[in-house]
């Protein structure tokens, strides 16, 4: 993954970009496709901000942290950037139950047509038939 440090009214230090490094690589957790990554660090008067845009495949995540320490605000952004990765990978899994091999979906697929539970239906059936219904047909009167 290209990752591109980028630093606005301030100068670029190895410690900064180090730090940010390293919680990129504890993100690599939730990373499916990542593609890209740039990084920007920008100082307003007091204020240190980090802004973070990340590539996947087919989606772009962005996080933004401010605060008056850029170690924290570089943590700031990277927890919600996390809770971002997160939640995309859960929506992303497959929800169904099926058997992981095409062993197990075979056998499983034979199991549908087994009689044990037939018979027991069938023995029911034989158990309890329905009485027979005989109808008879009054013929009107003619006057």
């Amino acid at each position: 993954m290209e990752t591109e440090f980028i630093f606005r009214h301030m100068d670029a230090t190895e410690g900064l970009k180090a730090h940010t490094q390293q919680k990129i690589e504890k993100l690599q957790k939730h990373m499916m496709r990542p593609t890209h990554m740039k990084v920007i660090f920008s100082m307003e008067r007091f204020m240190h901000r980090v802004d973070i845009t990340f590539h996947e495949e087919h989606e772009v995540f962005h996080a933004l942290g401010e605060t008056n320490d850029m170690y924290a605000s570089i943590d700031q952004a990277m927890h919600s950037l996390e809770e971002q990765l997160r939640r995309y990978r859960d929506r992303m899994k497959d929800h169904k139950n099926y058997p992981r091999s095409k062993e197990g979906k075979l056998r499983g697929a034979g199991d549908l047509h087994d009689t044990p539970h037939l018979s027991a239906a069938e023995t029911y059936y034989e158990q309890h038939t329905p009485a027979a219904v005989t109808e008879t047909r009054k013929k009107k009167k003619r006057a």
